[in-house]
């Protein structure tokens, strides 16, 4: 499948002009409301009627791997209507819903509630251990104009949907929901599955997931390129045939640009990273070490993070975190609660913390007395929703750090 990667900044500013004056424009960040309207439909038809140059091949594939009915002239009509995509929309349909009701709603209000201005920041977001979670941080940061996540699964590659037979097309969109069966309903995945869940498969690694979370949050998805960071610290082009292993001489991801449906918007990014980021992993590769300390000032996000910047070993990828971010929201999974220091960071505690709502059994070991401690001894203020390993609601717990 060929796109024209090169040629979509141009057009995408073109069509943000038809679309504006066709009436379109971005639904409020997070609402469900306006995110497939019939008025968003419409002036994507106007603007294919006025023959504007414009490869939507990208955006029909995210429509299609979200469980999205197909935009009029899709690319891929006989697909969405093969029986295969139709259950596929249902079960993305039903699952949305769901997720809506449990955390989605109530993590959006929370968010505009707590965060202040940075709710509306553009700043970039720096989310460390995330794999294919756009779908929380985007919530929590819904204006950023670069996300930039990283994890051990491979990226993988956007899938070439006409060349795949009804029947692969068929087995590649159950293993979308069998890899989105632990963090819909959970709100994490657990990496020892992905490590199955995205091999071995046409629609291999993070990057259909990405696109399936993008179109589900109402974002128009413009172009899509296999990435590295180069020596110096930047972001380049990379061959897609490149091995994709977090432990290899290179550091890997994918990019992706989009704005929100409508074409009014302005074009933001997700990157994506496969990455070994223990201090072993990091030691070859202080490169990336400087791409990801170049985003300063960020925003920064942690959660369900397998407590691995709890180590001594993952020193390098908790002081890039700490040293970049001004705003930090995270579970007690992230930074350990010792390396906010008072003079440095004004912290905010939500949830709950103590001997009741201890680390999962597969964390025991990983309870904090100090943070326990903090808990007990300063105004807690209530969240609102169930997130992270002890996803029940009552029973989670948030910290929002600010740099001073």
């Amino acid at each position: 499948m060929v796109h024209s990667l090169l040629r979509w900044p141009l057009v995408g500013l073109v069509l943000a002009l038809v679309l504006g004056a066709c009436g379109g424009g971005s639904p409020s960040a997070g609402s469900s409301a306006g995110i497939d309207s019939v008025a968003y439909r419409d002036s994507f038809a106007k603007a294919q009627a006025a023959a504007i140059e414009y490869d939507r091949a990208w955006n029909d594939l995210a429509r299609y791997l979200g469980g999205m009915e197909g935009l009029p002239g899709s690319l891929y009509n006989a697909e969405e209507r093969e029986s295969a995509a139709v259950k596929h929309r249902k079960w993305f349909d039903e699952a949305m819903a769901k997720k809506e009701e449990r955390i989605l709603r109530e993590l959006r209000a929370f968010a505009a509630a707590e965060l202040g201005d940075a709710y509306r920041d553009t700043t970039a977001v720096f989310y460390p251990f995330a794999s294919f979670d756009f779908l929380h941080v985007y919530h929590l940061y819904p204006e950023a104009n670069r996300y930039v996540l990283f994890g051990l699964e491979p990226e993988g590659h956007a899938p070439d949907l006409k060349g795949l037979s009804p029947e692969r097309r068929a087995l590649n969109l159950a293993n979308v929901q069998q890899s989105l069966n632990d963090i819909l309903p959970l709100s994490f995945s657990m990496t020892n599955d992905m490590k199955v869940e995205l091999k071995n498969i046409e629609y291999d690694g993070t990057a259909p997931l990405l696109l399936a979370f993008l179109a589900r949050t109402g974002m128009e998805v413009l172009g899509v390129e296999h990435v590295k960071i180069t020596p110096q610290g930047t972001v380049a082009p990379s061959d897609k045939g490149v091995v994709q292993n977090p432990n290899d001489g290179v550091v890997t991801g994918i990019r992706v640009r989009f704005r929100a449906q409508g074409g009014a918007g302005r074009v933001r990014e997700v990157l994506y990273f496969s990455q070994d980021a223990s201090d072993n992993g990091l030691k070859e590769r202080p490169e990336f070490v400087a791409y990801l300390t170049a985003l300063a000032p960020a925003r920064g996000f942690v959660k369900s993070a397998s407590y691995l910047m709890h180590k001594d070993y993952f020193s390098k990828s908790r002081s890039a975190l700490l040293s970049t971010v001004t705003l930090l929201v995270q579970d007690d999974s992230g930074v350990p609660f010792r390396f906010f220091t008072p003079t440095t960071w004004k912290l905010q505690g939500y949830g709950a913390y103590g001997p009741a709502t201890r680390p999962i059994a597969l964390f025991s070991n990983w309870y904090l007395n100090d943070l326990a401690d903090f808990y007990q001894s300063t105004p807690i203020r209530p969240l609102p929703f169930g997130i992270g390993y002890r996803y029940q609601e009552g029973s989670s717990n948030w910290l929002i750090a600010r740099k001073r």
